[in-house]
Parts: structure tokens; C-alpha cells; sequence
């Protein structure tokens, strides 16, 4: 026979039961300090895994910031040489204009001159002319005046 059992015979019904309730409270006593380790543990692990995914957030949130930051940073430096490319290209318009409007000047200023020139030139002209009609007018009247002589000497 068991050894177990010829123990249970010794000890009597009642012995049994006590035994028996003694086993369960025990039996109960090491599962709830079973359920409490096994507990803490878990809470143990939850809050270690909750630090972990804080830690990862953090992480997370932080590298979206700078990446965040980097794209505005690149986003703002297109922006900028997009502005000084349109800069150049107006300054670059704006100094074409004033070459041609600088050679439009010097050609007004060129006609300008040769306009006095010529209206200098046609004023002389216009005095030579002057001149030589005063002469004409005075030959003429010579001319009529010794005509009006010779007609009155035949006459």
C-alpha cells in the first residue's frame, strides 16, 4: 500500500479533514502569494513597456520635429533662392533698360547735334542768301535806274 495513505488511517476522519483544510489554506495562501508575484511582475512588465513606448514616443516625436524643422529649413531656402533668382533676373531686365535707354540718349544727343550743326549751317545760308538779295535788289535798281537814263535820254 501507499505510504500516504496508511498516514490517512492513522490520523482518522477527523485528522484527515483538518489536514485536508490545512492543505487547502495553504494551497490557497501560496496562490494568492502566487497571484501577487505574478501580478507585480506583470505590472512590473506593463509599466516597464509603458516607459518604453514613452521613450520611443519621445523619440518619435523628436525626430519628426527636426525632420519637421529640416523640411521647413530647405522649404525656406528654396523660397529664398527662388526670390534671389528673380532678383537677378529683374536687376539683369533693369540694366538692360538702361543701356538701351543710354544709347537712346546718346543717339537724341547725337541728332541734337547734328540738328544745330544744320540749323547753324541754314542760318549762314539763309544770311548768304540775304546778302545776295540785297545785292540783286540793288543791281535791279541800278539796272532800272539806267534804263529810266537811257530811256529818257532817246526820248
Amino acid at each position: 500500500m501507499n505510504p500516504a495513505i496508511l498516514v490517512l488511517a492513522q490520523i482518522g476522519t477527523v485528522g484527515a479533514v483538518g489536514l485536508a483544510i490545512a492543505g487547502l489554506i495553504v494551497g490557497a495562501l501560496g496562490g494568492v502569494v502566487v497571484d501577487r508575484m505574478l501580478s507585480t511582475k506583470a505590472l512590473r512588465a506593463a509599466k516597464d513597456e509603458a516607459r518604453e513606448i514613452l521613450v520611443r514616443a519621445e523619440a518619435d516625436a523628436k525626430n519628426t520635429a527636426e525632420k519637421l524643422r529640416l523640411e521647413a529649413e530647405k522649404e525656406a531656402l528654396q523660397r529664398k533662392e527662388k526670390l534671389d533668382s528673380e532678383i537677378e533676373a529683374s536687376r539683369s531686365d533693369l540694366r538692360k533698360t538702361e543701356r538701351r535707354l543710354d544709347k537712346r540718349e546718346d543717339l537724341l544727343q547725337e541728332k541734337e547735334a547734328s540738328l544745330s550743326k544744320r540749323d547753324a549751317s541754314l542760318s549762314k545760308r539763309d544770311e548768304t542768301l540775304q546778302k545776295r538779295d540785297k545785292k540783286i535788289e540793288s543791281r535791279e535798281k541800278d539796272v532800272e535806274e539806267i534804263i529810266r537814263k537811257q530811256t529818257q535820254k532817246l526820248g
